[in-house]
Formats: structure tokens, C-alpha cells, sequence
């Protein structure tokens, strides 16, 4: 079944769900909080001033931005003004229209937050034998995508995730952590396809109720492959735009169902995925509002990227680069980390390991046998990261 089939017969895979019972298990009357105006919108005035404002019936997050209890939002349609684009909280709709983001006191709306709290991709690979960690623009990239292969297909699966110590935990804790993949435009493979979103909500249990402890990241682990119907993620022309996000929060009533934690004999698993393959933006638009906005549950944003424009090939890198004073990240088949962008250099300088037996990332020169003892200070004790495992191989999609 080639990408255009895939959109008439409306094929998707939900973790061996069908779409229906998706629907009926994930309420958006439950899990989205609707807005409603609070003041009339004001003039819009040169400098800055808000143009207008909406209290959230309920406190909300959505991914890739703050809480909605410090943010109040205000969208404007039709022939929107220059001075209200150029405002510093304007986010420009594709549609041309704009949502005007302003928060109070010391809240920082998404516009402005650092880079240094946004959520990357790092690569680690072994340089002349050590162990290094590298921004995505200082990777060489490793696979081949000549004409007769010239897209990549991706598995993945979450190798574990680990929870700062300062972000605090107790037994409702939970994450959900969002990975969305979709093709690029500026790839000419893709340039005239429906765009298509392969898209992976992870949902981490981070306190253990059988044991009394704190979930250890060797047991935040899952298979997205399977989450995704045992299906390839496609990307055409070896170029995508990658979105990654985690938000910590307490326990909805629908998510323990939504995810199947209650067993036999009681909760036992401690992650789970839902896999949406080769899905279109309205599905995935459900996903963001019906599993993402987590009403009533006190959400957090640990980290939240922008969408990343990434090469997985040389020849996709050499197209997209030519010849102009140009850098775009690059991503290889191995191990990905994913971190705060504060925390790189940190697992840098240490030339950090991941042994996958323990499930966690250790400093080079550490042995091994000195994190089992007491007493051990784990360097990244207090650094939030995940840590994916990526197979990678070139081929030619069936795009007709």
C-alpha cells in the first residue's frame, strides 16, 4: 500500500487499537479545556501592548508551550495588522492569521523562552575510539541515499528515561513524551506529496506502585515499532521536520486506560505507546488535543522543542546545504539523546556512556562497577534526558 492509498482507505495503527475505540477512549470533552473571552480586544498600539485577552476555563497545556494559567491568548482571522505581526508574542497561522501570546508578571511566553530550556536531539558516536555527544550540525552524516535508494526508512525504540532529581516526584507522577516526525518540503522527493505525520505518544509511569520507588530509566523503555503496527517511519528524500516534547504531570482519569496500565494482577507496565503511522494533520491534531491537554491534572512542561529541520543522508544534507554558507543538522543510524539544550555541555565534557544493561548514561571515565556501589554520585543525577536507539537504511518509497 503505497502513501496515497494510505490516505483514501484511512488505514491506522494504534497499538492494535482501531481508530473507534481510540475515540471513545481518549474524550476530548475530557481531556481539552475550552477558552472563553475575558475582555473585549483592545486596539492594537505600536510598542507592544496587547491587542486582547482569553482566561482558560480551565488550567491547560498544550505541547510546546507554557501553562494557560500563566497565558492568556488571543486569536485573530482575516487582514491582521503589521504592527500586531510584529509583535514579540505573535505566532503566525499558516492561514495568515495570528495568535497573540502575552503572559503576566515574570512568565515568559514560548516566543521568548531560552534555548537553553528547548528540547534537542543529540547524537552520541565514537570519535577515534572515545565517546562523544554531538550537536546535530557538527554530525557527518553516515548513510547513502544515491538514486536508486534515495529515501530513509527509521525504527526506533526508547532505550530509557531518566528524571532529574529536582523535578519532583511522587506516586500520581507522570510524563508523556511526544515524538512527530513528518516529510520536508524543501526535499524535492516530497515537495509534491500530502504531508504525512508519523507521530508516537509515550506515556511513562516515573514511581513504580509495586515496588514503593522511584521508576529506575533501564524500565522507561518501549518498542515504537510496534507502537506504530510494526511499519517503517518514512521520510522522502532522507529530510524531515522532527518535533520532541515532554510534559510531567498527575494522572487523568482516562490516561491509566487510554494506555492499559491495569493488568492481572494490578499496574504493572510502566510505559506504553500509541503509534500513529502515516496519519494526516487532522489525526494528529486530535492526538495533540484529546491525549496532550491534560485537564485538571497540574501539567509541567519539562521541555518542549520547535519543530527541527534534520537531514538523515549525505546526499539530502549536500541538496538542502548546495553551495551556500548554509548548516542543517544531521542525524545518523545509533544512539540519539534527547536533553535539554542547558545539559549538553554537561554530558559532553563527561564523554557520556550509555550502557544499556543499566539503563543509564555513566561519565567515560567512570567504571562501571563504581555506579553499583553505595555512596555513587551519578554526575547526571540531576539532568533530564531520554535516550532513543535509531536503525536507519536507505530505499526507494512507492510515492505514486
Amino acid at each position: 500500500m503505497n502513501r496515497r492509498q494510505l490516505l483514501r482507505t484511512g488505514a491506522l495503527a494504534v497499538s492494535g487499537l482501531t481508530t473507534l475505540q481510540v475515540s471513545e477512549l481518549i474524550k476530548p470533552n475530557i481531556a481539552v479545556a475550552k477558552a472563553q473571552r475575558k475582555s473585549k480586544p483592545a486596539p492594537m498600539k505600536r510598542g507592544g501592548a496587547r491587542y486582547g485577552e482569553i482566561a482558560p476555563a480551565n488550567p491547560t497545556v498544550e505541547f510546546g508551550s507554557t501553562p494557560s494559567d500563566v497565558i492568556t491568548t488571543q486569536s485573530v482571522e482575516g487582514k491582521v495588522p503589521y504592527e500586531l505581526r510584529a509583535h514579540p508574542g505573535a505566532l503566525v497561522k499558516t492561514d495568515g492569521g495570528v495568535v497573540l501570546v502575552s503572559t503576566p508578571g515574570a512568565a515568559k511566553p514560548m516566543t521568548h523562552v531560552d534555548l537553553a530550556n528547548q528540547f534537542f536531539a543529540f547524537q552520541a558516536e565514537l570519535v577515534n575510539g572515545s565517546p562523544v555527544l554531538l550537536e546535530t550540525s557538527d554530525v557527518e552524516p553516515m548513510v547513502g541515499t544515491p538514486d536508486a535508494t534515495p529515501d530513509v526508512v527509521l525504527d526506533m525504540s526508547l532505550q530509557a528515561f531518566h528524571l532529574g532529581e529536582s523535578e519532583p516526584v511522587d506516586r500520581e507522577t507522570r510524563a508523556t513524551l511526544r515524538l512527530t516526525l513528518n516529510k520536508d518540503d524543501d526535499s524535492t522527493r516530497a515537495r509534491n506529496l500530502e504531508t504525512l505525520y508519523w507521530g508516537i505518544t509515550t506515556a511513562l509511569r516515573l514511581y513504580d506502585d509495586e515496588t514503593g520507588k522511584k521508576t529506575e530509566s533501564k524500565e522507561l523503555k518501549t518498542d515504537y515499532r510496534k507502537a506504530l503496527g510494526n511499519k517503517n517511519i518514512e521520510i522522502p528524500g532522507a529530510l524531515a521536520d522532527v518535533k520532541l516534547e515532554v510534559i510531567k504531570h498527575k494522572e487523568p482519569r482516562w490516561w491509566r486506560n487510554v494506555f492499559s496500565f491495569l493488568g492481572s494482577n494490578g499496574a504493572k507496565t510502566l510505559t506504553a505507546a500509541l503509534g500513529f503511522p502515516a496519519v494526516t494533520q487532522q489525526v494528529i491534531k486530535f492526538v495533540d488535543e484529546a491525549a496532550s491537554r491534560l485537564e485538571g491534572t497540574n501539567p509541567e512542561v519539562l521541555f518542549a522543542s520547535r519543530s527541527m529541520k534534520l537531514a538523515f543522508s549525505k546526499e539530502a544534507r549536500a541538496s538542502y546545504v548546495g553551495n551556500g554558507p548554509i548548516k542543517i543538522g544531521c542525524l545518523n543510524p545509533g544512539t540519539w539523546v534527547l536533553a535539554r539544550g542547558r545539559d549538553f555541555q554537561t554530558l559532553a565534557n563527561a564523554q557520556a556512556l550509555f550502557y544499556a544493561t543499566y539503563g543509564k548514561l555513566v561519565p567515560a571515565k567512570v567504571p562501571i562497577t563504581d555506579t553499583l556501589v553505595p555512596g555513587y554520585v551519578d554526575p547526571f543525577n540531576d539532568v533530564t534526558y531520554a535516550v532513543l536507539r535509531v536503525q536507519m537504511k536507505p530505499q526507494k518509497l512507492n510515492l505514486d
